[in-house]
């Protein structure tokens, strides 16, 4: 269980990706290429699977990188502030990649079907 010190706050407008690389395929390839398309951002690299990306990238070329590196079997998530709820506090989007795109599918159905 975490403890209130274990967690850090963030208060920007930056965007999260975390990426589940898949063993399928070349998956060190896969890697070195989103390194190279990372490199010019000024990224801060929380893991081998997680970066935050400051505002100043766009969100198309951070999506775009995304669809050039990824194999259908990684997983991945893109989350980026788009607009305000009426609080004033910015809306989330979410964009699902690969694997983690097709469970979001299958679950949504899943729950639709469920419910009717």
């Amino acid at each position: 269980m975490l403890k209130s010190k274990d967690h850090d706050r963030i208060s920007k407008t930056n965007r999260v990706v975390t990426i589940s690389w898949s063993e399928m395929g070349q998956s060190d390839k896969r890697k070195q290429r989103w390194g190279g398309k990372i490199g010019a951002w000024d990224i801060t690299k929380l893991d081998d699977s997680l970066y935050v990306i400051p505002s100043n990238v766009d969100i198309s070329t951070i999506h775009d990188a995304l669809m050039e590196v990824l194999a259908p079997s990684d997983r991945a998530a893109f989350t980026y502030p788009y607009g305000t709820n009426p609080s004033g506090s910015s809306a989330m989007t979410v964009r699902l990649y690969g694997k983690a795109a097709k469970a979001h599918k299958l679950a949504t159905k899943t729950e639709r079907a469920l419910k009717e």
